[in-house]
């Protein structure tokens, strides 16, 4: 599926000639020092499903690729950071092993647990 959007683009300032593009994560101590110096622009663009060209994609070209593997971890358990981190951590990080044996350490660093209902957990109607 094809989403329509507009992304975000750091736009071609005069400035940046001058000063390299910058943001801060942290509060200057100087008073009226900008957190940052960033003007975007956006641009429209079509974010295309990747799922279909899968087989095109390379970590070695493209800095990404796609694995498939399975989990152990139940949905119930996704909120749970301790079985997250014991579990599927060990579980991903002995998939991309597989993936690339050449890598001697392979370490999840953090995740993210997206929220988002199912059709299939929805009630059903009468």
């Amino acid at each position: 599926m094809d989403i329509q959007t507009n992304f975000p683009y750091l736009a071609r300032e005069v400035l940046y000639q001058k000063q390299k593009p910058f943001a801060t994560d942290f509060i200057p101590k100087v008073s009226g020092f900008p957190l940052t110096n960033h003007v975007f622009e956006f641009m429209e663009l079509v974010v295309q499903d990747a799922q279909p060209f899968r087989d095109r994609f390379s970590l070695e070209r493209n800095g990404f690729c796609f694995l498939s593997s399975s989990t152990m971890l139940k949905s119930s358990d996704a909120n749970d950071a301790g079985v997250v981190e014991g579990l599927y951590y060990a579980e991903i990080e002995a998939a991309l092993h597989k993936k690339f044996p050449e890598y001697s350490r392979l370490d999840c660093l953090d995740h993210q647990v997206c929220k988002i209902q199912s059709q299939v957990d929805q009630p059903k109607e009468a």
